[in-house]
């Protein structure tokens, strides 16, 4: 995979998860306006109209993105993610929002500086590939995880109706410890992306977590870009 195609899928991926994150805030807006009441924040805080037309916006924007990498779209879509950060103080789904955010960035970047936009998918590859290592050296570190009773208090805790022993706990370590290889060698590349898609689809089946499917899903053309090198 080229740069000019890595760079596109990842754009077109992230404007997917863009899109869907803004449909996905729009439907539930009433509900999560009972979590961040405006009284409770203060004014500095984004109202509740107000937030709903941000997220009109990234609507509109996230199709444009879809369709070219233009500077100003992007941009407002990062300052955007700027409010919402200082709306709801931190990211408001975690890490997908994280993801997102560091993606957002990203594209400023080569937006702006198209030269360095090979040095941007490299960047965008080690941090996709650091967050699963990183992930699976903590769990390596504590005994429970090695034992496999942390994954299983895991799942009870969120009424997932698994029984894992420590073999599936091993094999999600290893995993994690092991995506720093598809960096480096396209005969890891698709196998080690094959397994993290399928970990994605099951947190969100599972567990509910539909938007990292999208956000990490967007950094996987630019690892395969880096493992071509």
């Amino acid at each position: 995979m080229d740069q000019i195609e890595a760079l596109s899928l990842v754009r077109k991926i992230l404007a997917l998860a863009l899109l869907t994150q803004s449909l996905e805030f729009l439907r539930c807006r009433r509900e999560i306006a009972l979590f961040w009441p405006r009284k409770i924040l203060g004014d500095q805080h984004l109202s509740a109209e107000t937030l709903t037309i941000v997220f009109f916006i990234r609507l509109v924007l996230s199709v444009s993105l879809f369709r070219n990498l233009f500077s100003p779209v992007v941009l407002i879509l990062a300052a955007t993610q700027y409010l919402l950060y200082r709306h709801f103080k931190g990211p408001f789904n975690g890490g997908s929002d994280t993801m997102t955010s560091l993606l957002l960035l990203t594209l400023c970047v080569a937006s702006l500086l198209p030269k360095v936009a090979p040095v941007c998918l490299i960047y965008i590859a080690v941090q996709s590939a650091l967050s699963y290592f990183v992930a699976g050296v903590i769990k390596w570190r504590q005994p429970t995880w090695r034992s496999g009773k942390a994954l299983n208090q895991f799942l009870t805790l969120h009424n997932v109706p698994l029984d894992l022993g420590a073999g599936a706990a091993w094999a999600l370590i290893l995993f994690e410890c092991l995506m720093p290889l598809s960096l480096v060698t396209e005969v890891a590349t698709l196998p080690l992306l094959s397994l993290a898609l399928a970990f994605h689809f099951m947190n969100a089946f599972y567990l509910g977590l539909n938007r990292f499917v999208l956000a990490w899903l967007a950094t996987y053309p630019a690892i395969i870009y880096c493992s071509g090198l």
